[in-house]
């Protein structure tokens, strides 16, 4: 580890509890509505260009959508960003950038609002080779391995959805024959309302004054409009 990620990693465990409280389903809930919400809204409005752009383009219109309408999701969400650098469980890489952080308001006597909600965001396209096995590896992984949401217990992955892969069949078929010390996979796909959750473990994760343990990931998958 750097000096500075040694630094960053110290003062960010400064009077921060060993784990960070669980988010309300509520709260949870209330994101992946919104973000359907904006799915719908851009899906009239510019049908084109999720079905041909490619996935920083559609993140950057979701993330347009969900700033200037940001009331939607107050107070219990206070910003959203796309692509804020943040620095991983062990201080070892700086400049991870999740797709999408939600941020929460300052509450006395919590320090819930110095983490935000990671999000990573993938396409899932067969025609361009962008199959739920990169959406596992170069997605979900970065919450098993601690590079996000290392200090809380859950994380949220978003498809932008362009073939047949649906909740949970293709994701469950996936995580089920890949290798169990992949993904470290505690819990398959169960669904909530129009979402999946997972479970997974986290056992090289560890903090200089305390492991977060399993975390879970709420799989949000937005079905591109037909032609």
């Amino acid at each position: 580890m750097s000096a500075a990620g040694r630094m960053h990693v110290g003062l960010l465990a400064e009077g921060v509890q060993p784990v960070q409280p669980r988010l309300s389903q509520a709260i949870l809930g209330l994101i992946a509505d919104t973000l359907r919400e904006a799915w719908a809204d851009l899906s009239a409005r510019s049908p084109d260009v999720l079905r041909a752009d490619h996935e920083p383009g559609i993140t950057s219109l979701l993330e347009g959508w969900l700033r200037s309408r940001l009331e939607r999701l107050q107070p219990s969400v206070c910003a959203v960003a796309r692509g804020s650098e943040t620095v991983n469980h062990a201080g070892t890489r700086l400049e991870v950038r999740p797709d999408l952080v939600f941020s929460f308001p300052p509450v006395s006597g919590s320090t819930a609002h110095i983490y935000p909600l990671h999000v990573e965001c993938k396409l899932l396209d067969r025609r361009s080779e962008r199959r739920v096995s990169q959406y596992c590896a170069d997605g979900l992984s970065r919450f098993v391995v601690g590079d996000y949401g290392w200090a809380r217990q859950e994380g949220m992955m978003i498809a932008y959805v362009r073939d047949d892969a649906r909740l949970p069949d293709t994701l469950a078929d996936y995580l089920d024959g890949a290798p169990p010390t992949l993904y470290l996979t505690l819990s398959p796909p169960l669904m909530t309302g129009r979402d999946a959750r997972t479970r997974h473990d986290r056992a090289d994760v560890r903090h200089p004054q305390w492991r977060p343990g399993p975390i879970d990931i709420r799989h949000v998958w937005l079905i591109c409009p037909a032609p």
